[in-house]
């Protein structure tokens, strides 16, 4: 009789290895499988919006320069005739609602400003400023300043300047102020997934739009990394601006694309129990039979 039972559970053991080893190793390979397709997918879902957020950025500056490359070759603001000056920076500050305020400083120290409104120091020297010193310097180029805080408004801002020649023969610098606050508005709006966001970077490391942790991308031009531990792991793809330097990068946390890989788990816990609920039924049958008089 011991012998019997001792037999019957041996049966009953060796049918639920035969059963259960094979789905356990399948089981494993199928969501490591999984896995790595799940977190390439989540890699590629954040490099494409890292790059689609790039190009607007790079669009919208191209946009910027041109206008800036047009008010640098108006007769109106060449000629320097006040009144004349004054219609032109308004045409161009009016049609851009980014635009802040343009100017015209020039080496005789003489500046102008649209809105008339923005006060000017007094003994106010355009040519000591930054955006004088490199536009006149860029060998006829435009530059680009990196994001600020303005002084008067808050706002983060950047401004473009170009050196020009006025028909008196002086040498002068045109330039505005953009405020970066849609461009901002428009990067934080975006959702990557279900709860991922973007975050922008300038080239100096300064955080344009929200972020948490993001320095480490700086010195790479494309691509992914992962940061983070846990639940609070997360994968980012991000994209550096041509024209700019900014790096864009677009954040999917673990929350969210984890979901399909805890699916996948349950599946599996869920089969594999099956199969041993089925394979301990089929053991206990044949064991039975087995062990069972002739």
């Amino acid at each position: 009789m011991i012998n019997k039972m001792s037999l019957h559970h041996k049966l009953i053991g060796l049918l639920i290895l035969l059963v259960v080893v094979p789905v356990v190793i399948v089981s494993v390979f199928s969501f490591s499988i999984a896995s790595k397709i799940i977190n390439d997918n989540a890699g590629e879902l954040t490099r494409q919006v890292a790059n689609e957020k790039v190009s607007y950025i790079d669009l919208h500056n191209l946009s910027l320069k041109h206008d800036l490359e047009s008010l640098s070759f108006n007769r109106d603001v060449l000629s320097q005739n006040r009144e004349s000056l004054l219609n032109a920076l308004g045409s161009i500050t009016r049609s851009n609602n980014d635009i802040l305020q343009s100017y015209l400083g020039d080496e005789s120290k003489q500046m102008t400003v649209y809105p008339e409104s923005v006060k000017i120091p007094e003994n106010f020297d355009p040519t000591s400023r930054e955006w004088y010193k490199k536009a006149l310097a860029s060998n006829g180029g435009i530059y680009v300043s990196g994001p600020y805080k303005d002084a008067l408004t808050g706002k983060i801002v950047i401004t473009l300047a170009k050196a020009v020649h006025l028909d008196d023969g002086r040498k002068g610098a045109v330039a505005f102020d953009v405020d970066l606050s849609t461009l901002r508005n428009r990067l934080t709006a975006t959702k990557v997934g279900k709860s991922g966001y973007a975050i922008l970077i300038s080239r100096e490391g300064t955080i344009i739009a929200e972020i948490p942790s993001g320095q480490s991308v700086l010195g790479e031009k494309q691509g992914n990394i992962k940061y983070g531990r846990g639940k609070e792991s997360k994968i980012a793809g991000f994209n550096r601006s041509k024209e700019t330097g900014w790096t864009v990068v677009a954040v999917s946390l673990k929350s969210d694309y984890a979901q399909a890989l805890n699916y996948n788990l349950t599946t599996a816990v869920i089969v594999l129990l099956v199969m041993i609920a089925v394979a301990v039924i089929c053991g206990i049958a044949v064991a039975k039979y087995a062990t069972g008089p002739l």
